[in-house]
């Protein structure tokens, strides 16, 4: 039988313990110092990875605007790195919008997602106020037009909708399945300002995910990363 080769990210590396480092740092000696269960972030490898994302989807969209989703994991310090990479921020809870707040990330560049928001959510965001609402239903559309009417203020909307590609995954893992839709009615104070697309992509590739988001009928608006990855693209070439 062949050698083990461990499958390592980044700064990661096997030590002459035996060992494995990140950033520099052993991580038996972090789980004495600190206790387990321990979350051990590689802040030179998610820097770089903010970066390949903007390199890939620029090149083709160079307005595009990258948004790192909150959901994968969200504290104070992660909130600063992403925004000193010039990532937006996508948030799906009041806790998350709260967190991104209280760390200084600019309201305008956070997007607040989720199924089933909460009027408080809803509320939040329209005070902080925050750069775009992705609308996920009629209801809540209806919804926050009325906030927004009672607020005096205007609420920017992106609109989350089926990008009709498949995904070679669980039926209940992609954003939406295809032929899913959300029809915006004509409201008063809201202000669409393009669409979100989610389709379960595979985060491994930034290039291949960029080819992937071809949105030529659709005015580029956020195209979010990060979560995870729960799917296989089918039919999104060059």
């Amino acid at each position: 039988m062949g050698s083990y080769q461990p499958m390592l990210f980044g700064t990661q590396r096997i030590n002459s313990a035996g060992h494995l480092e990140i950033g520099g740092c052993d991580t038996v000696a972090l789980a004495e110092e600190f206790g387990t269960p321990l979350y051990v972030l590689d802040e030179a490898h998610l820097r770089e990875r903010c970066r390949e994302y903007l390199r890939a989807f620029r090149a083709r969209l160079p307005e595009v605007e990258i948004a790192y989703a909150g959901k994968a994991l969200l504290v104070k310090a992660l909130c600063r790195i992403v925004e000193q990479e010039g990532l937006s921020l996508d948030v799906a809870s009041a806790g998350e919008l709260y967190t991104a707040l209280q760390a200084g990330f600019p309201p305008e560049r956070i997007k607040l997602h989720g199924n089933f928001k909460s009027d408080q959510e809803l509320l939040m965001a329209l005070r902080a106020p925050v750069g775009r609402v992705v609308a996920d239903s009629l209801s809540e559309i209806v919804r926050l037009s009325r906030f927004a009417e009672a607020e005096g203020r205007q609420a920017d909307l992106l609109i989350r909708v089926a990008p009709g590609i498949k995904t070679q995954t669980h039926t209940f893992i992609p954003d939406r399945a295809v032929g899913q839709q959300v029809r915006a009615a004509p409201l008063h104070q809201r202000r669409p300002g393009g669409g979100q697309i989610g389709a379960g992509l595979p985060h491994t590739a930034p290039a291949g995910t960029a080819r992937a988001h071809r949105l030529a009928t659709v005015r580029p608006g956020l195209l979010p990363e990060g979560g995870g990855t729960d799917g296989r693209v089918h039919g999104a070439g060059p």
